[in-house]
């Protein structure tokens, strides 16, 4: 049953889909499917389409419940579509560190990176525990980012 699972939850992380807003943010409806999510992945921050099967990296459930945890209670950011091109001009610092994708198994997808000690969420407002927990949550996917 297992082996069976994974090509289909690697065929689901691997779609390039993610619900946005045209202003770049994700609708509430798009955040709620994710956190509703039964299976989550880290990936580079790459299209699907270009990564290999051995650069998806899943999350356990244990992680998947904390996740949704933090996620639940972080307020969300609106973005300017302008920001993923041009993060400068959104007032938060320009991306730097490993930059990833958070798959969810029903296509929907946050992007982030681990910067320092610290995971940012382009599409959330997490206070400096949060984003520690999250690096800390998330460090043995992290780890094998090429």
């Amino acid at each position: 049953m297992k082996q069976l699972l994974f090509p289909a939850l690697a065929a689901a992380l691997l779609m390039p889909a993610c619900s946005y807003f045209s202003n770049g943010t994700m609708t509430q409806a798009a955040v709620q499917e994710f956190l509703s999510a039964e299976r989550m992945a880290l990936t580079a921050a790459a299209p699907g389409w270009l990564l290999e099967s051995s650069d998806i990296h899943p999350l356990t459930p244990l992680q998947i419940t904390r996740l949704k945890a933090t996620l639940s209670s972080a307020s969300r950011r609106r973005l300017s579509e302008r920001y993923y091109r041009l993060p400068a001009d959104s007032g938060t610092p320009a991306p730097v560190g490993k930059s990833f994708y958070l798959y969810a198994d029903n296509a929907q997808c946050l992007s982030g990176r681990l910067d320092g000690a610290q995971v940012y969420l382009d599409d959330f407002d997490l206070d400096e525990n949060a984003r520690r927990e999250l690096a800390d949550l998330l460090k043995p996917q992290l780890a094998k980012l090429r």
